[in-house]
């Protein structure tokens, strides 16, 4: 009797989870990945460095390509620090690798040296990474100068103004605070962020201008809500959305305190610990979807049948409603086709997929 062979049966072709972005290796931060190439040898230290900013900036977007970005300014700076150990500048970028790479305590002494150098002295970048890094650490008296000084030479570069914003709130300068936020909000233009608005929402609170804040909280949401509807709902983004949500709520709930009469309010409130709720289980249910799916694509053993309707479930109760029906169809096609639960999940789903003129049988 012939044996029959299993297909390799693997989720990926689904797209059901975003891929996290790959952890950048922090040892040998200056050693490159690749070997040289022999046509840069003669290059000049100043070029290399030139050559390296450009990829660290991509790098530092942590969006598309990143990685490779960080490799490539990963070799350049060693290239130049190779050529000239004493480089200030290649010390800077090699700082900003560090951060990339999770190393922030080490890139703070090249930082500090960096701005205090001559060339240094005019680096808004500079000035904003080292302010980012005291603010990180909490030393928001040391960081607030460098912000400072970063906004004296760059005075449109919404990050600083964010910085300066935080700073303010976390030294109890309200008013302040809500000033810079105001002006970050407002360099963004077209571009502004969710996490801006919650910026300004906290402040505004916190200086206790209640219906200004409620009114940035509620553009937070709403951001955070179209964000959603484009690009799916992942933990990152159910977790901006919860951010969001419990600064509206907890604005609206010190507007309840000074007007116990105004009963719209009780109703408003209750919608908002509802939708907390309903926040909250969906980021542990993408939570529980991406520890169910990880050992799927990881394994070279076939799932079970039990682990794959568990799969299904959850995305069902994520309304992926085509996701589940896809990998059910594969389920029942390749794994497991006498699957009487899978087959019971596919009636259901069929039913409560709408259908659209590709799948409608009469074509209309």
């Amino acid at each position: 009797m012939q044996r029959v062979t299993r297909p390799c049966f693997c989720l990926c072709f689904l797209g059901l989870l975003q891929p996290s972005l790959p952890i950048v290796e922090a040892q040998n931060i200056l050693k490159p990945s690749v070997e040289s190439d022999s046509s840069r040898d003669s290059e000049s230290v100043n070029d290399a460095l030139d050559r390296a900013i450009i990829d660290i900036r991509i790098a530092e977007t942590r969006g598309d390509g990143w990685t490779e970005a960080f490799e490539r300014s990963k070799g350049a700076v060693a290239h130049a620090l190779e050529r000239d150990p004493e480089s200030l500048r290649g010390r800077f970028y090699r700082s900003r690798l560090l951060i990339l790479a999770d190393r922030e305590r080490e890139a703070r002494s090249a930082l500090e040296a960096w701005v205090k150098s001559r060339d240094g002295a005019n680096d808004w970048e500079g000035f904003l990474i080292l302010g980012q890094q005291y603010a990180e650490g909490q030393f928001y008296k040391l960081a607030k100068p460098m912000f400072r000084k970063a906004l004296d030479l760059n005075p449109r570069d919404a990050r600083i103004l964010v910085g300066l914003a935080q700073c303010s709130m976390n030294l109890v300068q309200r008013a302040e605070a809500v000033q810079w936020a105001r002006e970050a909000v407002k360099v963004m233009r077209a571009g502004v962020t969710s996490d801006a608005y919650l910026l300004l929402g906290q402040a505004l609170f916190a200086n206790k201008q209640l219906t200004d804040a409620e009114r940035s909280a509620q553009y937070a949401v709403d951001l955070d809500k179209a964000n959603i509807r484009r690009h799916g709902p992942d933990v990152g983004r159910l977790q901006s959305l919860d951010r969001s949500l419990s600064q509206l709520l907890a604005t609206r709930q010190a507007i309840l305190q000074q007007n116990p009469d105004r009963t719209d309010l009780y109703l408003e409130v209750s919608k908002l610990v509802q939708a907390r709720a309903d926040v909250a289980y969906r980021v542990s249910a993408n939570q529980a979807l991406a520890i169910a799916y990880a050992p799927i694509t990881q394994a070279k053993s076939t799932p079970s049948e039990e682990h794959v309707l568990h799969v299904v479930k959850l995305l069902i109760q994520l309304d992926r409603l085509t996701d589940a029906a896809a990998l059910l169809t594969r389920m029942l096609e390749q794994l497991y086709p006498n699957s009487t639960e899978g087959k019971m999940l596919m009636e259901r789903l069929q039913t409560a997929i709408p259908k659209t003129p590709e799948t409608d049988e009469t074509g209309n």
